[in-house]
């Protein structure tokens, strides 16, 4: 039924609806000086003359602040030699300020290119995919308190792949998340969410290969201050998440649909768990003449290990017999990653009487720890180019929009 209900054809139509929506809304609101057109790109990593870069637009009007709508279109392309493909996101969505109900609707549609990678000398193909998402939030005013239940459903399919040592491709059957946030005097909000997830393998032939499945469970607290009078803001947040991912699955001569030498056949049983912690701070400093934006956070696992077993058997001209390998586990435990967001933007000059622009520029800085886990050897790094580190991170997490306003 649910199939039935949110096919891949029934979202991309009304999708094309609610697009079409937005745009005559658009024109109306265009008059009233209340259309908003942000566009910018950048790149988000840089290595020896080869990036990853994006591209996004977000256009957006409001109704005197009791209705928001907006459309959204993200663009990141890689023409790197070990990664290259491209993902597409168009997005929609819809808030609603009424005196006590504050309802939002989103929904978006995703396509992805075949995506090549190569790891060590191992090549691997992700062919063509699409996906869509579909969520909902009801909020309710209760005296100060703002609540909100949310609830986001998605599902994504893939064209072939081959993955070097057997052909198949990714397979995301369910992805559900749900929610509940509580905000008290627009100072204090708690969030709660609960996401389960199949992440599963089939051939291209659509028989199942390996399946997985997983949850993430979190809780976060985030506090905010306000100073109209000097136009600083200052938010702080903090937050706790638990995950969970169990695989297993075989390869074998009738799945594969050809020789699977040198195996009779190659069974995987893996988990993964984490525990992580986060917290984030946004600094917003509005001044005459530009307004700051400083964005600090970190993201640690606290506990957590990657562990997997394999059950195998050589055919018998090989001369072995069946075979249990457990892998090295793989700690979690104090990796993370922490970064640094400073953006600035003009205050907005005036074109025209009803034209008005921003211009803005945007670096991210970020520093990972713990990578060392998933190597099974230290590598030598006396011999990284200085050159080429200094462009990595010059060039790497730079971008800039432009904001136009009517």
């Amino acid at each position: 039924m649910t199939s039935k209900l949110y096919s891949f054809k029934r979202v991309r139509k009304i999708l094309s609806g609610l697009c079409f929506i937005f745009l005559i809304f658009a024109v109306n609101a265009a008059s009233a000086q209340n259309f908003e057109a942000d566009v910018g790109g950048g790149i988000l990593f840089h290595w020896e003359g080869e990036q990853i870069f994006y591209w996004n637009g977000e256009f957006s009007y409001k109704n005197n602040r009791s209705f928001e709508n907006r459309l959204d279109i993200l663009q990141i392309n890689s023409d790197m030699s070990r990664f290259s493909g491209e993902i597409m996101k168009i997005g929609y969505s819809a808030k609603f300020d009424l005196e006590k109900i504050h309802p939002e609707f989103a929904a978006g549609y995703i396509k992805q290119s075949e995506i090549n990678a190569l790891l060590g000398t191992k090549k691997i193909k992700i062919g063509a995919a699409e996906g869509f998402y579909i969520g909902a939030s009801p909020g309710i005013d209760i005296h100060k308190f703002v609540i909100k239940p949310s609830v986001l459903f998605a599902k994504g399919k893939f064209k072939d792949g081959d993955f070097n040592f057997f052909y198949g491709k990714p397979d995301i059957p369910k992805f559900l998340r749900t929610g509940l946030s509580v905000d008290y005097d627009k100072k204090h909000n708690v969030s709660f969410s609960f996401t389960n997830f199949d992440l599963n393998i089939t051939n291209n032939d659509d028989m199942p290969l390996f399946n997985s499945a997983g949850r993430v469970v979190g809780a976060s607290y985030r506090r905010s201050f306000y100073d109209d009078k000097n136009r600083k803001k200052f938010s702080g947040s903090i937050g706790v998440h638990s995950a969970g991912l169990s695989m297993n699955g075989s390869l074998t001569p009738e799945n594969q649909r050809y020789f699977l030498f040198p195996f009779e056949f190659f069974n995987i049983d893996g988990h993964l768990d984490a525990h992580i912690g986060h917290a984030f701070f946004d600094f917003e400093f509005r001044r005459k003449h530009l307004a700051h934006f400083l964005k600090v956070g970190a993201v640690n696992v606290f506990g957590g290990e990657i562990n997997a077993n394999f059950h195998y058997k050589n055919r018998k001209f090989f001369g072995t017999s069946e075979k249990n390998e457990n892998i090295d586990t793989i700690t979690l435990k104090n990796t993370g990653l922490g970064f640094l967001a400073y953006s600035f933007e003009t205050p907005g000059w005036a074109i025209t009487e009803k034209i008005r622009i921003d211009l803005g520029l945007r670096k991210i800085l970020a520093c990972p720890w713990g990578i060392g886990n998933f190597r099974n050897e230290t590598s030598d790094t006396g011999n990284v180019i200085t050159k080429e580190l200094v462009k990595t991170i010059l060039l790497s997490g730079l971008s800039g929009n432009l904001k136009i306003r009517f």
